[in-house]
């Protein structure tokens, strides 16, 4: 057995022991009443063609005796009716059993779709920029869900050898000499057809890399559709997904031509044997009458079994590459998931309002490259701090320290004299309104963007920050005010409203902290102009930290920063006037 495969099995085992040894005992009982069932093949068949009311075979020995110690005569009513609660029994077994699998196949998808949505929204900010969207959704959507159904693969492989096995035991009951001759016969079978189980396993591997790639090239074009068609570099971009569809493609005739290809050899191969066997049987006269007939019937059980069971390896082997790829990615984001503890032992509530933010000596390397060197400054309540310089010259950067999703490389931030490290994050952010340079909204209304699902925001207030955004006449003028929907992406309102219900959104909680990134750098000189009064009028009450590569923004604010090369410098303080 394939070590992956093997792996696979000790996965389930050690993960869902309760639910695998539940299904593995109903297949217990389902193999005990269909042995049981067979048991009583050879008395029906007995009865019905020689006309035997005993039976004088080895391991019948001990029930004929009871049978005529008890006077008790076997009749075809009674065997039968026997056979049939057995086989019904085995029915019963192996239907709980399903039902079982499928309620633990529906929790494993389900526990796999909560650890990666939960891995996602708690991943280091750092681990999560590198990670694809379109790789995301394939593994909440496809992954998840074949990864799941190797559990299916692995239970119903686990059956079809219990119904192998307890027909090999019926048939060493009858001839051990039959049942070895079977046993080389099944091997030989199973090794003459195992060339399609490897090339499933391989095309498995394939889809799974090809559908990585595809989706994650696609989730790329998805956002930049727009831009692509307007230039015309869709062509560029179809290529490389073709690519990726043609690799899918050769993935997946592989997939189905091995497939059907063990099923369709698998009967030429099980009709030979069963002539052979036939014909050496008769021959050397090792069994005859309704022995052989029973024998025939066992044979073509087991070989159904043993077929069957191969036919689930093949869709086990082709499906745990899935299995393996999202245990591996959730590995690597649950072992990056931010660090929520104090880890000071300050644990005192932190006093508010938050007079200051400072950076004291900060020192900030990415890789081999040093973004802010010896960095120190102050923001202030009331005031309007403006962070300035060329792309890349580390505005950004500092305010993701401020969010915590860096952590300095020398140095600290300071808020009321207490660092941020000392302050549990989630505490942190709760004090934080951030306005993006990119603006995203939901497909909803305005109020559900300005709520953004959280259960303590009431109209009152998101009607107060949309005032105090500057949003009060835009939105009475629509037909369903606040509850008038923005379409995908809020493409239904111009630029100047997306990032008005971004200030509103980020200011509803009346936070401590606003943060804003380059928040006027698509907006014309007359919006943002608007929107730099906005700000202004809002500053008395929070500490307000702007990044723009903007100049002009200086001009309204009361203190400007200027970065270059790691480098600080201070172009403008209130205190100048």
């Amino acid at each position: 057995m394939n070590n992956r495969v093997s792996r696979t099995f000790a996965f389930f085992f050690q993960n869902y022991t309760k639910s695998t040894l539940i299904v593995i005992a109903f297949l217990i009982l389902a193999g005990m009443a269909e042995a049981i069932g067979i048991a009583a093949f050879l008395p029906f068949l007995q009865i019905f063609i020689d006309g035997k009311t005993v039976i004088d075979h080895l391991p019948y020995a001990p029930v004929n005796q009871w049978m005529q110690t008890n006077h008790v005569v076997l009749t075809f009513a009674e065997i039968g009716s026997f056979i049939v609660v057995a086989i019904t029994l085995k029915a019963i077994f192996l239907s709980s059993m399903m039902f079982k699998v499928s309620k633990v196949v529906s929790d494993i998808a389900t526990d796999f779709r909560n650890r990666y949505i939960r891995s996602v929204l708690t991943t280091r900010w750092s681990f999560l920029v590198d990670h694809s969207l379109g790789k995301s959704l394939n593994a909440i959507s496809t992954e998840t869900y074949r990864a799941s159904q190797t559990f299916v693969s692995c239970t119903r492989f686990i059956s079809c050898l219990i119904q192998a096995l307890v027909y090999m035991i019926s048939t060493f009951v009858l001839s051990w000499k039959v049942s070895i001759g079977i046993i080389m016969v099944g091997m030989v079978t199973v090794s003459g057809l195992w060339l399609f189980v490897k090339i499933s396993r391989n095309s498995g591997i394939k889809q799974t890399e090809a559908t990585k790639e595809m989706l994650a090239q696609m989730g790329d074009v998805m956002q930049g559709i727009k831009t692509l068609r307007a230039m015309a570099l869709e062509n560029r971009f179809l290529k490389i997904l073709f690519m990726h569809s043609e690799i899918l493609r050769k993935a997946q005739f592989d997939q189905l031509f091995s497939s059907q290809s063990l099923r369709i050899f698998n009967e030429p191969l099980m009709v030979i044997a069963a002539i052979v066997g036939i014909y050496v049987a008769m021959t050397l006269d090792i069994l005859g009458g309704t022995k052989l007939i029973l024998m025939m019937v066992f044979f073509v059980r087991i070989m159904s079994g043993l077929n069957s069971a191969q036919s689930e390896y093949q869709n086990l082997a082709r499906e745990e590459s899935a299995l393996w790829s999202l245990l591996k990615t959730l590995k690597e984001m649950e072992s990056n998931t931010e660090n929520t503890a104090v880890v000071s032992n300050h644990t005192d509530t932190l006093n508010l309002p938050l007079q200051s933010l400072s950076l004291r000596n900060v020192i900030f390397n990415h890789g081999t490259r040093r973004i802010l060197d010896d960095v120190s400054l102050t923001f202030k309540r009331g005031e309007l701090s403006v962070l300035i310089g060329e792309s890349g010259s580390g505005k950004t950067t500092i305010l993701d320290l401020i969010c915590r999703f860096y952590t300095p490389s020398a140095g600290h931030i300071y808020t009321n004299e207490r660092t941020l490290e000392s302050l549990e994050l989630k505490n942190w952010r709760e004090m934080i309104g951030f306005v993006p340079q990119e603006v995203f909204l939901f497909n909803g209304s305005i109020a559900e963007n300005i709520a953004m699902g959280r259960e303590n925001i009431s109209e009152e207030m998101i009607n107060h920050a949309v005032k105090a955004a500057g949003l009060e006449n835009f939105i009475t003028s629509l037909p369903n005010g606040i509850h008038s929907h923005v379409g995908e992406s809020g493409r239904m309102l111009s630029g100047g409203q997306r990032q008005r219900i971004s200030i509103a959104r980020a200011i509803v909680t009346r936070p401590q902290i606003l943060l804003m990134d380059e928040p006027t750098s698509a907006l014309d000189a007359e919006t943002e102009k608007n929107l730099m009064f906005t700000f202004k009028s809002l500053a008395p009450d929070m500490i307000m930290v702007m990044a723009s590569h903007n100049p002009a923004i200086q001009n309204d604010a009361d203190q400007v920063f200027h970065l270059a090369g790691g480098k600080l410098s201070l172009l403008k303080s209130n205190t100048d006037a």
